[in-house]
């Protein structure tokens, strides 16, 4: 079972344009949509070679790094029935870069991740006719948080900590914990277990200096039995997202205060062509769970279904799928991977 680990997407230049295959096999109707990008540090010095990615709601379009004035137009399509877009900084996975250019990116990357905290999603409304758009990336100075996970007695936790509003180079579980976050600015932490994560949201006060967290109580979990979870629509949702062997799903509570993640793995019907994802018996609060495509690793469409929740947004939630977790025995939940996680892409708000 993963809780952290966040997978970033890949690495494009701006001199080549992809489609992903899910854009291409999709049946909606796509419209075309070019974004101008430049990466500026809070003095608005340019920052170069910043790989950026264009993302709908069926994954990654096309992408480009940014130049010695930190530019990069990135061309793309997007269903149009997509209310936003997102803009991801990447750090790794696959790519259409030769290596060495890759290997060029990531040292660039890496030494900015070690001293910055750079801003990793944004998210744009998309306009009616409008096709063009003009967007900021910042890169930020960064403050140092620590701070203690406790549970519901107050006894010291070994904590994981990550930071999903940027993209920093991970902390080691610890207890007092440490963390980065963008100076001065309004972020959030994942602070939990193996077993449970508690999502916490940070003011700019609180990230103006270095400073101290005190005691961050996380969930407590007991057992329960196995999970099994059906995922209709599946083939779309891992071209988008690279998990067609070893998917996973996100339990979150639903008022928002207990997330659990859960690794599984896929197996396809010769026959009918379902995949049943099986997943492993994972400990877990009673009680009633949104079940969403993907392990929770704090990134924009997973947070908006916790601002949709904040908001007591009753219509949006309404779409998601969810269970009555107990103690013991078998859990069946069927989901529509693909619809579920554009409905979850499109909850996302403008920044």
């Amino acid at each position: 079972m993963t809780t952290t680990v966040t997978k970033w997407a890949s690495v494009v230049t701006s001199m080549l344009v992809w489609v992903s295959p899910a854009a291409r096999t999709f049946a909606e109707p796509l419209r075309p949509i070019t974004v101008s990008v430049q990466v500026l540090t809070t003095t608005d010095t340019p920052v170069s070679d910043i790989p950026v990615l264009l993302v709908s709601s069926l994954g990654d379009v096309s992408g480009g790094a940014s130049d010695n004035d930190g530019r990069v137009t990135i061309q793309g399509s997007v269903p149009v029935s997509d209310r936003v877009f997102g803009l991801l900084v990447s750090g790794g996975g696959d790519s259409v870069l030769s290596d060495a250019d890759k290997n060029r990116l990531m040292g660039r990357m890496r030494v900015w991740v070690r001293a910055h905290c750079i801003q990793a999603e944004r998210t744009i409304a998309l306009v009616e006719g409008q096709d063009q758009y003009s967007v900021v990336l910042r890169v930020y100075e960064c403050s140092t948080l620590t701070g203690r996970a406790v549970d519901s007695d107050g006894a010291a936790q070994i904590a994981i900590v990550a930071n999903p509003w940027t993209l920093v180079e991970p902390e080691e579980p610890s207890n007092p914990f440490t963390v980065r976050v963008p100076r001065g600015v309004a972020s959030c932490l994942l602070i939990g277990t193996a077993q449970a994560m508690r999502f916490l949201r940070l003011t700019a006060n609180q990230t103006a200096t270095d400073g101290n967290l005190g005691d961050v109580a996380v969930p407590a979990p007991i057992e329960i039995g196995v999970i099994q979870v059906t995922a209709t629509s599946f083939d779309q949702y891992a071209i988008s997202n690279d998990l067609r062997e070893v998917p996973g799903v996100t339990l979150l509570s639903l008022d928002g205060s207990s997330i659990v993640g859960a690794n599984g793995r896929s197996t396809k019907d010769s026959v009918t062509g379902v995949r049943t994802v099986q997943i492993s018996p994972v400990s877990v609060p009673t009680g009633t769970f949104y079940v969403l495509p993907g392990i929770f690793s704090g990134e924009a469409t997973h947070r908006a279904v916790l601002d949709a929740i904040e908001r007591n947004d009753a219509a949006a939630l309404s779409v998601l799928p969810s269970v009555q977790v107990q103690s013991g025995g078998t859990t069946n939940v069927t989901i529509d991977f693909t619809a579920v996680h554009r409905a979850m892409f499109n909850m996302r708000q403008p920044d």
